[in-house]
């Protein structure tokens, strides 16, 4: 070989190694950049790892909370149907207390009438037995009268008298 097939070969090996090393060059630009990718994309990925796990947490209490709401609406529905209950309730009651306060005004109204009612039928029946004891009273003092008459009769007179006596002591027990 001669030296200028030397020096050919060695500007062409030289220009093959200068076109190896920029493509060298190339080549670790691009491995950088593709490590640099990759450690981006594992980057991403971890947070999206991280942002699927508090997804996950969130949807977990949101279910929690949505239970709970649930639960909150019951309460309020069945306190609301409690207060209509009681309010109901107080109603009934408040009727019944009326009802209660009539009832007791109407059995004291009816109380007196009929304490009314003895003290009148009381008096109408104390005259009754006031006339009946005059009428007695009556009956004694003509029995007396009589007697009075049979003892001064004679002796004929004491079987009446005596027939008297008896009339007299029974008007007597009856006055009594």
């Amino acid at each position: 070989m001669t030296m200028e097939e030397l020096q050919n070969k060695i500007v062409k090996i030289a220009q093959a190694y200068r076109g190896e090393r920029l493509r060298n060059e190339e080549f670790s630009k691009a491995l950088k950049s593709a490590n640099m990718d990759l450690a981006q994309a594992k980057t991403i990925s971890a947070e999206h790892d991280n942002l699927q796990m508090a997804f996950r947490e969130q949807s977990t209490k949101l279910s929690i909370l949505a239970k709970e709401n649930k639960k909150t609406t019951l309460y309020k529905d069945t306190v609301k149907k409690q207060e209509a209950v009681i309010g109901k309730l107080e109603g009934l009651l408040e009727k019944l207390m009326r009802d209660k306060k009539a009832r007791d005004v109407e059995k004291k109204s009816l109380n007196n009438a009929q304490a009314e009612n003895d003290a009148k039928f009381m008096t109408s029946e104390e005259e009754k037995l006031r006339i009946q004891i005059a009428k007695q009273e009556d009956v004694i003092n003509d029995l007396r009268d009589e007697l009075a008459n049979a003892k001064g009769s004679g002796a004929d007179g004491n079987l009446e008298t005596v027939e008297l006596e008896v009339q007299l002591q029974t008007a007597e027990a009856r006055s009594q």
